[in-house]
């Protein structure tokens, strides 16, 4: 039936057909065959061969055109991406507007290439099929037209008739379904409100759009909250002799002013040759135990989110700000990792055990940091561990030296931080990464490469997070538009990482230097859960895993799970086959669930650095051009704040995009924009439901 089928699909005089037709032309009249033939209707349009278009007539793809299918993204202005669902080397589909088929964040579609990638500008596409409609819900605002009716606003995916109203008033945020033409003499799109999230001037609706469109709760069914109550009696005489009792030791924390899921505590030593470093982490999988009512709720979100001033967790409150977090002066169970470590940063000897501990302080990275450069008037606490402080000092620049010679590449990228004062916007600024907390990240870099080692020479079925290496010609892409802005950079194939490292250390404190790191991490696969061990490139390691934040993700319990059954010796071959079998799915699980946790995380920063950017809008804001594509081009402000400029807002000239050499010219004067410029701009437009800010230039 296929060969047919094909045979005349391939006929130089065939025309769009509807499967109807194919039944008449191959003699097709029982519902079975008929089925069976939808069924290979359906694998051609899969695989690229046939296309369906809006009168469900069946187009052929001609030869030379390459088809993909995958999902539609939604990017920060009227343009979209298609995340390819076998994407090769060819990455994520740019989508122009006038070639969206009206495709909605979420949807299924067919993408036809119209240009192959080249350098850091990626393939452009024209979407030719919707074959799925997303499930999920997009937001709006809801209007009120001129007789009073009420309509929603869906920015960017058009304006919709209501079909209901579950309550929503004027102004109010909502979860939509479309619903497409009702009637077919109209021209009118409609919509069904799935959900009232807030109003647009509630304190907290940046948060509450952002939870909403990425389905994430932060209520805890009631069963789990009390279950998470009686968890207190697993804590008892016979467990803790069974412990290694560390509460006589140094051990504190270092964390954030307002932290309190605090999942790692550190204490250490120096002979005067070697340094014991010695790694507590909460002992989550105490508490939690595998198939358990608050397991199988950990498991569904995956990782905890973090808001501006607002976390929502993976674990109840009992266990993430009670009995697992390591709060001072209580006695807490915790996961340990001891270490022996010599002057060159080598491991010489690692041992792991469950122990008990009682932390002597919460330090915070402020203070720290204020210690280190010389501060005084510090809490007690601070001067009666000012020695082990400056011990770890010393042995993180052992450890961060000799994984930046391993090959190790910094981005060192900052970051935003959005400070909020009884639920309103005060300011943004960039984030201060110290040396507190450069130290804090490389003891725990170290601890997770220690026991991903020894729990892959165990040969057991476990977590692993990986990074893979970029692809070669992303890579020479990037040289190519290094050299196109004046950089010199040289590849060879098996020192990638190495030469990378010594180019951005060369360009540190140049004006393009922010520029250049994003560019590179573009270049960057992301780094994902797998049950292979496939290293990690951008850290240098050959192993590397989660073990150190078992009460915020997921993965970091299931690795405490393994490695616990190792070093206790009940590990049976049917656990390690089950093992085998399960965690793949739980690796794509979890790294399904930390994409959405970080999508939805950016996508409130975005909310809120538009409300920001509007309170300023009759200012003048000095930013560099951070990214060119062809309708425009990106600014971004010192507190990286970022919008777009249009084009056609440049009404001096005619300027035009080349987004090779990431330049913008005008075609009569020849005035001249490039990636890394400084410019002035004001802000001309924000829209509330995408965090999307458009600049103009002053």
């Amino acid at each position: 039936m296929k060969e047919k089928l094909i045979e005349i699909i391939q006929n130089e005089n065939y025309m769009p057909l509807k499967a109807k037709d194919f039944y008449y032309l191959m003699g097709i009249t029982s519902s079975e065959d008929k089925d069976n033939l939808k069924l290979i209707l359906d694998e051609l349009e899969s695989e690229g061969v046939l296309v369906r278009n809006s009168k469900n007539k069946y187009v052929r793809v001609n030869a030379g055109e390459i088809t993909r299918s995958g999902s539609f993204r939604k990017g920060n202005g009227n343009f979209g991406f298609v995340v390819l669902d076998e994407p090769g080397d060819m990455g994520d589909i740019f989508i122009a507007p006038k070639n969206m088929f009206s495709a909605q964040d979420g949807d299924k579609v067919i993408v036809n290439i119209i240009t192959p990638a080249h350098g850091d500008k990626k393939a452009e596409g024209k979407i030719i099929r919707i074959t799925q409609r997303a499930e999920k819900s997009f937001p709006g605002i809801v209007k009120r037209g001129r007789k009073g009716s009420l309509f929603v606003d869906c920015s960017g995916a058009g304006t919709f008739d209501l079909v209901n109203t579950m309550g929503a008033r004027y102004n109010d945020i909502v979860l939509v379904k479309q619903l497409g033409k009702i009637d077919k003499n109209s021209s009118r799109q409609y919509a069904k409100i799935t959900r009232v999230v807030g109003n647009l001037h509630d304190k907290d609706i940046n948060i509450k759009m952002a939870m909403a469109k990425y389905d994430i709760d932060d209520i805890f069914d009631s069963r789990v909250i009390d279950y998470s109550k009686t968890l207190i009696d697993r804590i008892n005489s016979e467990d803790l002799s069974l412990r290694r009792d560390l509460r006589d030791k140094n051990i504190f924390t270092i964390d954030g002013e307002t932290a309190k899921d605090l999942d790692d505590a550190v204490c250490i030593d120096y002979d005067g040759e070697i340094f014991t470093l010695i790694v507590s982490i909460a002992d989550v999988s105490h508490f939690v135990q595998e198939g358990d009512i608050i397991d199988k709720c950990a498991y569904e979100r995956g990782t905890s989110v973090y808001f501006p001033g607002r976390a929502v967790h993976m674990l109840p409150g009992e266990l993430c700000e009670n009995l697992c977090s390591l709060s001072p002066h209580v006695d807490r169970l915790a996961f340990s990792v001891e270490m022996e470590i010599d002057s060159k940063g080598k491991v010489l000897s690692a041992d792991f055990y469950k122990s008990i501990i009682r932390s002597r302080g919460k330090l915070t990275y402020e203070n720290v940091n204020r210690l280190y450069d010389g501060e005084t008037s510090l809490p007690e606490e601070y001067e009666i561990l000012k020695n082990d402080l400056f011990l770890m000092k010393t042995l993180w620049k052992i450890l961060n030296e000799k994984r930046n010679k391993r090959g190790s590449i910094d981005l060192d990228l900052p970051e935003s931080e959005v400070y909020i004062e009884n639920g309103r916007i005060e300011d943004i600024f960039i984030r201060e990464r110290g040396i507190a907390q450069r130290v804090i990240e490389e003891f725990m870099l170290i601890t997770n490469t220690t026991v991903a080692e020894f729990i892959s020479s165990a040969g057991v079925a476990s977590l692993y997070r990986s990074h893979e290496e970029p692809d070669k010609e992303k890579l020479d892409d990037f040289r190519t538009q290094m050299s196109l802005m004046g950089h010199s950079l040289r590849l060879k194939d098996e020192y990638y990482s190495s030469i990378l490292n010594k180019f951005l250390s060369g360009i540190r404190g140049e004006g393009d230097e922010f520029i250049i790191r994003k560019m590179l991490l573009r270049c960057m696969k992301k780094a994902c859960y797998s049950v292979e061990n496939k290293s990690h490139f951008a850290l240098g390691y050959e192993y590397y895993t989660h073990f150190t934040s078992p009460i915020r993700r997921y993965p970091d319990l299931v690795v405490h799970r393994v490695l616990g059954k190792i070093i206790s010796g009940t590990l049976t071959k049917e656990e390690m086959d089950r093992l085998s079998e399960t965690l793949p799915k739980v690796a794509t699980d979890t790294s399904a669930r930390e994409r959405v946790a970080e999508e939805a995380e950016r996508y409130c920063d975005k909310l809120y650095m538009a409300d920001f950017v509007e309170e300023y809008r009759d200012e003048v804001f000095t930013g560099i051009i951070s990214g060119v594509i062809r309708s425009g081009f990106f600014v971004q402000l010192g507190n990286l704040i970022e919008g777009f400029v249009p084009l056609h807002t440049m009404e001096d000239d005619y300027y035009e995009a080349d987004t090779v050499s990431l330049k913008v010219v005008g075609r009569r004067h020849g005035d001249v924009y490039s990636l890394g410029d400084t410019v002035e701009v004001e802000c001309v437009r924000v829209d509330k439901l995408t965090g999307e800010i458009d600049f103009m230039l002053v």
